[in-house]
């Protein structure tokens, strides 16, 4: 590559990175941008990832870990508290918990010291993933909904109890929360092949003590299921406090109230976050299936006019782990 060239690459590239600000200002000469790449100031440079593990973490250990960073030529930080790896030493340390004094405490330090010395600091919302924490109240908890389908024998009395239909299907999630709770939507004997929800007869009034009984007619049935779990999925690498169960990141109140109870904590202990945070953010959206809320039919009816729930059965797929479809060629 030519010289000229190479110059203009990393004129144009330098462009890419001076941000909405210093776009804003008179045109610089590339004179100019070369200086700036040469020395570029600190918010230019690169961000790295700054896990506190388990939360044990101490005023003295956190500034010097800063200047090592500084002195490297990192510009910046995410903060991501995160569960402390199993087995490993823990050097006497004690864990903090999530948005506890103490906890917050520690983040003013970063914080002080940060702007003193010229770097950015961004902030995780909660810890590990997807978010959530030890406190969660149960109608805040993540839920997911799910379809069970079998093909019955004609001509015999079925009996099933509903334990089977769980156990048949769990959704297969990274950590099981040991408050998971299912409860059966809707269950259904069809034809197959079925022209109409028409088709559909209604087996609720079939179950007694939490047994389905029913006598199957001649022909080709299915059996349909809709279960939904709730508290069904942990935090996976949760630090203390922010570990338990996840947020329904489906439902705008539960999680509006996650986001404000998180901030409303940090900034009564050290003031507001605005100037010494750049930005709040998220690690994954890995929401291991979540795809439920309390009022999912009700909103779907509002804007599409018509009830979801009868069609469910028939039109979900299998799926597995993270939400993932097992089978295509289901019921």
């Amino acid at each position: 590559m030519r010289p000229i060239r190479l110059f203009l690459a990393v004129a144009a590239l330098t462009l890419l990175t001076i941000g909405n600000d210093a776009m804003a200002q008179t045109k610089l000469s590339s004179r100019q941008l070369y200086s700036q790449f040469q020395k570029p100031d600190t918010r230019y440079r690169p961000f790295v990832r700054w896990w506190w593990n388990g939360d044990r973490v101490n005023a003295e250990e956190l500034i010097r870990e800063l200047h090592i960073m500084k002195d490297a030529g990192i510009g910046g930080v995410e903060i991501n508290p995160i569960e402390f790896p199993a087995g490993d030493d823990t050097l006497d340390t004690k864990p903090l918990k999530w948005l506890s004094d103490e906890w917050i405490d520690m983040l003013k330090v970063v914080f002080d010291e940060a702007d003193k010395i010229g770097m950015t600091c961004d902030l995780i919302i909660g810890s590990g993933w997807p978010f959530g924490s030890e406190s969660l109240p149960r109608d805040e908890r993540a839920e997911v909904l799910l379809t069970y389908a079998k093909e019955v024998p004609a001509g015999e009395t079925l009996e099933m109890s509903l334990f089977h239909i769980f156990k048949e299907i769990d959704p297969g999630v990274t950590i099981v929360n040991p408050r998971r709770t299912p409860e059966l939507v809707s269950i259904c004997l069809a034809p197959d092949p079925m022209n109409g929800l028409e088709d559909a007869v209604d087996l609720s009034k079939n179950i007694k003590d939490g047994v389905l009984r029913v006598d199957v007619p001649e022909g080709k049935w299915q059996l349909y299921a809709m279960v939904k779990f709730e508290s069904f999925a942990s935090v996976i690498n949760g630090a203390p406090g922010a570990a338990g169960s996840i947020l329904n990141h489906m439902d705008a109140v539960a999680v509006r109230h996650y986001l404000d109870h998180m901030t409303d904590a940090i900034e009564k202990r050290i003031g507001p976050l605005s100037g010494r945070i750049r930005a709040l953010f998220i690690d994954s959206m890995e929401l291991e299936g979540n795809n439920w809320t309390s009022d999912f039919a009700k909103v779907f009816k509002e804007r599409r006019g018509y009830d979801l729930l009868p069609w469910l059965p028939f039109t979900m797929f299998e799926v597995g782990r993270l939400g993932d479809v097992k089978s295509f060629e289901y019921g």
